[in-house]
């Protein structure tokens, strides 16, 4: 028994250790080498721009004069160049430096010199990381925290035997007892409707999965239902307003519009997450359509909406900064990650394909 309690308190002791050396190599990274930050914060997130971006061109070019009978000294920056005696001729060349950025920037940074754009890209990688170290700090303590519930449920179990031995009540206490360390450990909420199932997270009040069977269909109601909350959880149907987010279904509701119980179960908030305007209706959707078109042709295919990484809050919903729908069919099976920003609509849904 003290064994265990040993290893419950390390446990705690060793997630807070990993978030703080975390914490401080990030801090580093920034401040020493912007440029090499903004370039991680590309392959994490599309919509990031700055110096380090791989499509970025820079040519240069210098001015040189030469003349007859003399040596000319050029001085460029911190170097010197000087050229030989020739015949009588001048040798001019224009001196250009251009920078090509294939991914426009819409957070306004266009106006900014380079290496303000690389700050301000650090800066967001910063937030993404810390969303995520807090994340898994969290997992990290409510582990720790069911391992020290059973340690103690155990222990309160051996003294009860030792001063009054126990049949019946003693099998109580270990059910109890374990069905206690199970709830702390397991914080994700399996939601099962007809129609789908949900992961649902309540420290992000969004789920972490939603999974269904899309299905050829006669559909028999229209889009009447609003979004409602269900099982205690809480409606965020305030937060979304005016936030410039979409409250963006994992299921759609036209998957489930055969039926009026499930298309009014698709409207759970167990089954949303926040997604740009410009992501949910136009990108997102031609992928939910295509999938539709393949259950015609194939006669089901099975789909998943997850995400990863975390742009910010909608008050207290977490934010995905990239939205995932995997798709399977006929022996098929395939991937999207997009980014969840305006940026998206540059391309199609087969761009995200990975």
């Amino acid at each position: 028994m003290k064994k265990l309690l040993l290893i419950s308190l390390l446990l705690c002791g060793c997630a807070a250790y990993q978030q703080r050396r975390d914490v401080k190599k990030l801090d580093a990274l920034a401040i020493q080498q912007p440029a090499e930050f903004a370039r991680l914060s590309n392959m994490l997130n599309p919509c990031f721009s700055g110096k380090a971006k791989s499509d970025t061109i820079i040519t240069t070019h210098v001015d040189t004069l030469v003349k007859e009978g003399s040596i000319t000294t050029v001085r460029i920056k911190d170097t010197v160049y000087v050229t030989k005696t020739l015949p009588a001729r001048t040798i001019n060349k224009t001196h250009t430096v251009t920078i090509h950025d294939t991914i426009p920037d819409n957070r306004g940074l266009k106006e900014l010199s380079t290496e303000l754009k690389v700050k301000s890209d650090s800066t967001l990688m910063i937030k993404t990381q810390m969303s995520k170290l807090q994340k898994d700090k969290n997992t990290w303590m409510w582990m720790a925290i069911g391992l020290m519930v059973l340690v103690v449920g155990f222990l309160a179990v051996k003294i009860y035997l030792m001063f009054w031995g126990g049949g019946i009540v003693k099998k109580l206490l270990v059910i109890i007892l374990v069905f206690a360390g199970v709830n702390a450990l397991g914080q994700q909420q399996v939601i099962k409707y007809p129609g789908y199932t949900a992961y649902y997270n309540p420290q992000t009040l969004i789920p972490d999965s939603v999974i269904w069977l899309c299905k050829p269909h006669t559909k028999v109601v229209g889009r009447e239902n609003g979004f409602h909350a269900t099982g205690g959880r809480p409606n965020l149907t305030q937060y979304y307003r005016k936030s410039g987010y979409d409250i963006g279904h994992n299921t759609d509701a036209s998957d489930e519009n055969g039926d009026k119980a499930d298309e009014y179960n698709s409207f759970d908030f167990c089954n949303t997450y926040p997604q740009r305007p410009l992501l949910n209706r136009r990108v997102w959707l031609a992928l939910e359509e295509q999938c539709r078109k393949l259950s015609q042709k194939y006669g089901s295919v099975k789909v998943k909406v997850s995400w990863r990484g975390a742009s910010g809050k909608v008050g207290p919903i977490t934010i995905p900064a990239i939205c995932i729908k995997d798709v399977w069919y006929n022996g098929r099976h395939e991937h999207y990650e997009m980014p969840n920003c305006d940026t998206v609509i540059k391309h199609t849904y087969t761009y995200y394909l990975k």
